[in-house]
């Protein structure tokens, strides 16, 4: 005698968001991975043109933050995700932050190990060109001879 026992779960679009409280501990480590690229920024840009591209990265955060969003809500639905590779681009075009907030708040894309290594890579390359432009660009000039000297 075989008998089934089916498990009965809600559907996935009612099942409760599980958003996690931001802590001052998030905004304290968001404020510490911006603080370089943001005195990179100050030092190297002319008031007008520093604001600009504070404003731009701003946005693209904001963008990102939005894109996580929807993902995790299509994901929850079981509608077609937005590619990582587009999330990633996000995050390149200055948009970490609000991925950072994002994968702390709604908990989505903070468990996937090779997505967050690209994640990780992003901040850190952002952080290499904030130090590097902060150095009067000797990091990159290194580069560039020691790639010319293999060649």
């Amino acid at each position: 005698m075989s008998s089934s026992v089916e498990a009965t779960h809600p559907p996935r679009a009612s099942r409760p968001s599980h958003k996690a409280p931001l802590r001052g501990v998030h905004f304290a480590a968001l404020a510490a991975l911006i603080a370089t690229p943001g005195v990179a920024i100050g030092r190297l840009l002319p008031d007008k043109h520093g604001w600009l591209l504070a404003g731009l990265l701003a946005a693209s955060s904001l963008i990102t933050y939005a894109l996580y969003a929807s993902d995790k809500g299509r994901a929850q639905r079981g509608e077609w995700r937005i590619p990582e590779k587009i999330l990633h681009l996000w995050e390149l075009l200055g948009g970490w932050p609000g991925g950072f907030l994002a994968q702390r708040r709604l908990r989505h894309k903070s468990a996937k190990v090779s997505y967050l290594a690209t994640f990780w890579f992003i901040v850190v390359f952002h952080h290499y060109i904030a130090i590097d432009a902060l150095l009067g660009w000797r990091l990159f000039g290194h580069a560039r001879a020691w790639l010319t000297a293999l060649s």
